[in-house]
């Protein structure tokens, strides 16, 4: 009897859907680890490691920081295990990405089946901002695994298919408490599933309503709005105002999870295409109800997330793509659940496809990160300052932030993002130790060379990563009249003036 070439294919899907998981999981990690201290780190990044050195460090900026201490706490652990290199860093943030993964096909076999875990594992697993803030050692990759197991643990709750007898509040509480504490828009997410997630119970209450769920969502609310109202008043002046930019960014949001149009058309509009075929035939709207009612629930939680962002960017400019990664889950589980209605029979076909398809499109839109250099380059200005610098220097480390310091006395830069690579140079190090690092605005850089010729010194050597316009700063060194060299990279300057 011969056999359809479609039948086989899906029976040899059906028959290895599971190695083919776990190969899908090991080429994620594999994207994940590669790479991890080519670049240097970032300011961002610089401000995660600068801030967790000690638990002194970490209640410092607490205070004035705008984001929760959790992540802070757990790089702060790491570190003094592993050390503070850029690899050993971001090794932490890759960890709990390919944790991610695990979760995904793990728990989400569970809950959804293995095909919706499958096409889920490989939109995640390809995912390029997923893989972008599995490579940063800041918070994000922590906070995209606490609601990736929120949504998961969520959804069936929505759906009628995980019934109150076996779930379990309390799991639910405890991880919304530490999304709360990881990031600011993790507790606009919490505060929603919780409300949609009441709201619902409230609906079936003639089936039991349980006081257990509203005890479990006071302890969450009480958990999380007083640090959210504390860090809320540090949003607006920290921010970047993004009031005039919502449509645009609205307009980018798909492609800022997707990565290109193509994969919008692939994943997002074929999950809606597919939904809107079920609910157009009564009987298979009946079969696949559950299914619809999950993709359903998803759209809502992302219009729920939304308005809530929306409405706090009325008061507060807090409203960017990378902060709605709490959403990046529920976009990519929906398109996975679009699965679950297709045929049986081809259903393990599609969810490999779909993997197939993810990388694809991630092949066509990320290899911008290894090839070029995306991050700022502190290490490589340090690197330069380091060698030109003598024990007469002075060094001063441009910002465009108003401190409102005097170029002299001098900051220690220790404290500061630029301490993270002036340390690993004993020279620069014995510099700052002499008081001879400055951190200082353009406008201040003449004020210090005067200063610096009057102290006999033979070089400023100014060095640039983050901020400040370097034509406004060339323009500043050239009216100073004196002999003077510029080091360029990408994305740093290092100019070299000459008091001899």
């Amino acid at each position: 009897m011969n056999v359809s070439v479609p039948s086989r294919i899906d029976a040899l899907t059906s028959s290895y859907r599971s190695s083919f998981a776990w190969i899908v999981l090991a080429a994620g990690a594999i994207l994940r680890l590669q790479g991890l201290g080519r670049q240097s780190l970032w300011m961002d990044e610089l401000y995660s490691v600068q801030s967790s050195q000690s638990l002194a460090d970490i209640w410092a900026f607490y205070q004035w920081d705008l984001h929760p201490p959790l992540y802070s706490l757990l790089l702060y652990g790491w570190i003094s295990a592993f050390g503070d290199s850029e690899f050993t860093v971001r090794l932490l943030s890759a960890l709990l990405g390919i944790a991610t993964l695990l979760v995904i096909w793990i728990l989400g076999k569970q809950k959804f089946g293995a095909t919706v875990a499958l096409g889920f594992l490989g939109l995640m697993a390809f995912s390029q901002r997923a893989i972008y803030f599995s490579q940063e050692a800041r918070s994000y990759a922590l906070l995209i695994l606490l609601c990736t197991i929120l949504t998961i643990l969520w959804l069936p709750k929505m759906t009628g298919k995980d019934s109150v007898s076996r779930t379990n509040p309390t799991v639910l509480a405890a991880i919304s408490i530490l999304t709360g504490w990881t990031h600011y828009y993790g507790t606009i997410f919490v505060f929603s599933i919780w409300a949609l997630l009441l709201f619902f119970r409230l609906l079936r209450s003639a089936q039991g309503l349980l006081w257990q769920w509203f005890l479990a969502g006071a302890m969450v609310f009480v958990a999380c709005v007083g640090e959210f109202v504390f860090h809320n008043r540090f949003i607006a002046q920290s921010e970047l105002p993004f009031h005039a930019e919502l449509v645009t960014l609205w307009k980018d949001l798909p492609l800022f999870f997707f990565g290109t149009p193509f994969a919008i058309g692939a994943f997002l509009v074929l999950g809606v295409l597919l939904a809107l075929w079920q609910w157009a035939l009564p009987r298979r709207r009946l079969e696949h109800r559950d299914t619809l009612s999950a993709m359903a629930w998803l759209l809502g939680l992302c219009l729920v997330v939304g308005a809530a962002a929306l409405l706090l960017n009325v008061f507060r400019n807090s409203f960017s793509a990378r902060n709605l990664l709490v959403l990046l889950p529920a976009i990519l589980l929906f398109p996975a659940m679009a699965l679950g209605s297709l045929s049986g029979r081809f259903r393990s076909t599609w969810a490999t496809l779909v993997c197939i398809a993810a990388f694809s499109q991630f092949l066509a839109s990320a290899p911008w990160y290894w090839r070029g250099d995306s991050k700022q380059q502190w290490r490589e200005a340090s690197l330069v300052a380091g060698q030109e610098a003598t024990d007469r220097s002075v060094v001063a480390a441009i910002s465009n932030f108003d401190f409102q310091r005097s170029a002299i006395p001098a900051y220690d830069i220790t404290g500061d993002a630029w301490g993270y690579y002036f340390q690993r140079s004993p020279l620069l190090d014995r510099l700052n130790v002499a008081g001879r690092i400055f951190q200082i605005s353009p406008d201040e850089l003449p004020r210090l060379t005067e200063d610096a010729a009057r102290l006999d010194r033979d070089k400023v050597i100014v060095v640039r990563a983050h901020a400040s316009d370097p034509a406004n700063v060339a323009a500043i060194v050239e009216f100073l009249g004196r002999p003077s060299r510029h080091v360029r990279f990408v994305k740093s300057d290092v100019w070299i003036i000459d008091l001899k």
